[in-house]
């Protein structure tokens, strides 16, 4: 039987919290309803990360047919305290409890980044995943960089 390989670890990096406006209905999409979500600002928390979520982005999200899942795919940027702007692209998935509810049970998400200042290259050449919670006002994101297991 073969050995299993090791399991990579998360670094916390930071947290988003983007404040988002009520959703529109965009309409009928290939696999449920899109809706966009306005997002019109917020903060960025974490070491080295203080800063806040510039207005003018949003959400699209795909509710599935089947209502117990919400495709996510956000497009913002955040500036950081130090006036460094970083392009964000997130995807992801939120599961509900139950179809046609707003219980979350999971809720994931894929952030790619884009920046052209030298100190956040690494941004650029790492995977990281995000832990979001969704608020009525507001989604928090909890941002780790993937890293090599033991």
């Amino acid at each position: 039987m073969a050995q299993q390989p090791p399991a990579p670890n998360l670094r916390y990096c930071f947290t988003i919290r983007a404040e988002v406006d009520d959703w529109m209905e965009v309409g009928a999409s290939g696999s449920g309803t899109l809706y966009f979500i306005p997002i019109t600002g917020g903060q960025v928390r974490g070491e080295g990360f203080d800063g806040k979520v510039l207005r003018g982005g949003g959400d699209w999200a795909t509710m599935r047919s089947d209502k117990d899942v919400l495709e996510v795919e956000a497009r913002y940027q955040i500036q950081l305290n130090n006036g460094v702007v970083i392009d964000i692209v997130n995807t992801g998935l939120t599961r509900y409890a139950k179809p046609g509810t707003l219980e979350i049970e999971y809720f994931m998400t894929r952030p790619h980044f884009r920046v052209a200042h030298p100190d956040y290259d690494w941004m650029t050449k790492a995977v990281f995943v995000g832990q979001a919670d969704s608020k009525p006002d507001a989604t928090e994101i909890h941002i780790f960089e993937v890293v090599n297991g033991a």
